[in-house]
Parts: C-alpha cells; structure tokens; sequence
C-alpha cells in the first residue's frame, strides 16, 4: 500500500525497500523494484549502486521520509511492523519514543518559534474537526469524512445547503 503513494522512481522506491528491510540483500531489493518500475525506468540503473547509496545507515529517518515523500513516522512503523508483525500498540509506542523524538527535534529550536506555532495549531485545529465530525455523525451527517473549513467549522459550509437534508437534523 505504501508503495502506490510513492512516486514510481528508482531512488525513492529504493529508500522505502531499504527503510522497511535494511536487512534484505540486492536480490531481493532488485525483485521489489522490477515488480515496481518498468523497464524503461530501471534502464539505466545500476542495483548494486542503488542498494549501496541509499543505505539506512547514510539517511536518518527525516531524510528517508523527505526521500520516499512519506512522513518518516509512517516509514518507521512500516518497518518495525515488518519486523513485528504481532506487535501490540503498547509495544509500537514504546518502540517509538527516540524515533518520534528524533522527526520532532526541529520544533524544539528556540529559532523554530513560528514553525513550533504554526505545527500545534495544525494539530489543535485536526482535533478540532474531528470532534466536530463525530458530533456530526452521531446526529445523522451521511459522509465519511469532513472537509475542514472555517465554513465547516461554523455550519455554514455548502453540505448544509443539500436539499434533501433536513435541516432539523445539523441543529
């Protein structure tokens, strides 16, 4: 699944593949990319180059995820989870702590101020809407998923104008 939000390049696919298997050999890793990549994008590929320039060991996990274009979070449990394929939630989360220290460093540097800001009201405004959604839900809203808006978060978003709606319901 992770594989179809990268973009089909060999040096990106080769940082996801060496990300969640640094461990699998260039066999392996050259399967993964033929499966992958067409010809014409592997043609002028050398694997065992590949292999060796995006090794784990030369890109920390910011760098892997700002060259796979996946949050490095998301590569990560990709990978343990790869490793661990029974692992509870508990044991991710314990596994994590240096990783999610280390992608949220950043934020922590007095001159990343607007940064740090800009990030908590990002997340306080995600929390916001999915509070606002599931009030929604729980008195009829029909859709999966809530498109977040200042129109959305005062009622006045274009979903309210439907006309089979009733308009008794989103009171």
């Amino acid at each position: 699944m992770l594989s179809k939000r990268v973009f089909a390049k060999p040096s990106r696919f080769t940082m996801l593949y060496r990300a969640i298997y640094p461990e699998h050999d260039e066999m392996a890793l050259s399967a993964f990319l033929n499966a992958h990549l067409t010809k014409a994008a592997m043609a002028d590929e050398d694997i065992y180059d590949l292999y060796d320039k995006y090794s784990v060991e030369k890109f920390d996990l910011q760098d892997q995820g700002y060259i796979t274009k996946i949050h490095p979070l998301e590569l990560w449990l990709v990978g343990y989870l790869a490793q661990h394929p029974n692992a509870t939630r508990e044991e991710v989360i314990a596994a994590s702590s240096e990783q999610r220290q280390a992608v949220y460093r950043w934020l922590f540097k007095n001159h990343r101020k607007y940064a740090q800001q800009r990030r908590i009201m990002t997340m306080l405004e995600e929390e916001a809407f999915n509070e606002i959604h599931s009030a929604w839900q729980r008195v009829g809203y029909p859709f999966e998923e809530l498109t977040p808006s200042y129109a959305t978060a005062i009622g006045a978003s274009a979903i309210d104008l439907l006309p089979w709606q009733n308009s008794q319901v989103f009171c």
